[in-house]
């Protein structure tokens, strides 16, 4: 999937993190899950709210998936536009490959999707 860092469905992963502390990020929620990672909603030690990209912890095993991971941050980071996310923080804690980004409404996707609105056209239209 190419667009993988604007739709965040991402991981295989059994279980769940919720409640976990991820460094500096407290991990509560579950937001979505795909075929790399996981996102959670996360929280800052100033309580502010972010979106958490987790890298399966399998298919970290894989020094290429590892690359295409940091690539997708550093791609993303490079971008300022007002219908991307802000990368806010990339890292790795206690072997988990993580991007934290700027968390974002679900409000205007959602409401496209159910104004009959195809993939392609979103994509687009972001």
């Amino acid at each position: 999937m190419t667009t993988s860092y604007i739709i965040l469905l991402v991981a295989t992963q059994t279980g769940t993190l919720e409640g976990k502390r991820l460094g500096k990020y407290v991990l509560q929620r579950l937001l979505g899950r795909g075929g790399t990672g996981d996102v959670y909603l996360g929280v800052t030690p100033n309580g502010n709210r972010v979106a958490i990209k987790l890298l399966d912890h399998v298919i970290a095993k894989s020094p290429e998936m590892v690359e295409r991971f940091r690539r997708e941050a550093t791609a993303v980071r490079s971008l300022s536009h007002p219908h991307v996310v802000e990368v806010l923080d990339v890292g790795t804690f206690r072997g988990r490959y993580f991007i934290a980004m700027e968390l974002l409404r679900a409000g205007a996707f959602r409401r496209m999707v159910n104004d009959g609105k195809r993939p392609g056209e979103i994509i687009y239209l972001l």
